[in-house]
């Protein structure tokens, strides 16, 4: 098929993967979005379907999913933009949720959430500080978010960084970084997550 189609993503029960494209939308469609999925077969995948549900709107990308099936993605409903989830509740996903203040007050995309949801990491490009750089957020125990706090120098630089996600092992933070038109991607043990987890614990403004 002869179509552009880019952003894939395998949830991390490994039974549904999820991509955008812009194939054309089946007749009666009643989301406009590009996001469609594929689910796992005895033989490989099946075939591609348009989803059909409340989040694929006419702006919706980099869909990522916790173990459970919430999705987190970027997208935009009137005046909000950012990072939103949806649930899976009798096996039907929700309308969209905005997240708190604590995520979206950077104006964040590319979510990477964690399977447990324990953490949740973005990037964006604040006003006066460069290009953009990847952030992480902790989940508290009351179930809300922490400021987001910057990632640090083992993984930001001058250059652009995003994209963030890591391995289903739990061992390896992958990330892109672009340098004017060529990029890359780079690792670093997933161990900074705990090290970042640990600032946060120490430094109460991030509470």
């Amino acid at each position: 098929m002869n179509v552009f189609e880019f952003l894939p993503y395998i949830t991390p029960k490994g039974d549904r993967l999820f991509f955008s494209s812009y194939r054309e939308k089946p007749s009666g469609s009643k989301w406009g979005g590009n996001i469609w999925y594929s689910m796992k077969a005895d033989h490989g995948w099946g075939n591609a379907k348009h989803f059909d549900a409340p989040i694929n709107k006419k702006f919706t990308m980099y869909i990522t999913s916790t173990a459970d099936d919430t999705l987190y993605f970027t997208g935009k409903d009137n005046d909000k933009r950012g990072i939103f989830k949806s649930r899976l509740i009798d096996n039907v996903y929700q309308k969209p949720e905005y997240l708190p203040m604590e995520i979206n007050a950077i104006s964040p995309a590319h979510p990477f959430i964690a399977p447990d949801e324990s953490y949740l990491i973005i990037d964006a490009q604040l006003k006066g500080m460069g290009m953009p750089e990847l952030f992480i957020s902790f989940r508290k125990d009351d179930g809300g978010w922490t400021k987001t706090l910057n990632m640090g120098e083992e993984i930001n630089s001058t250059n652009t960084e995003y994209g963030a996600s890591v391995s289903p092992d739990g061992r390896y933070l992958f990330f892109h970084r672009r340098h004017q038109r060529r990029g890359d991607i780079y690792w670093v043990n997933a161990r900074i997550i705990d090290k970042l987890r640990e600032k946060i614990i120490k430094n109460n403004k991030y509470l």
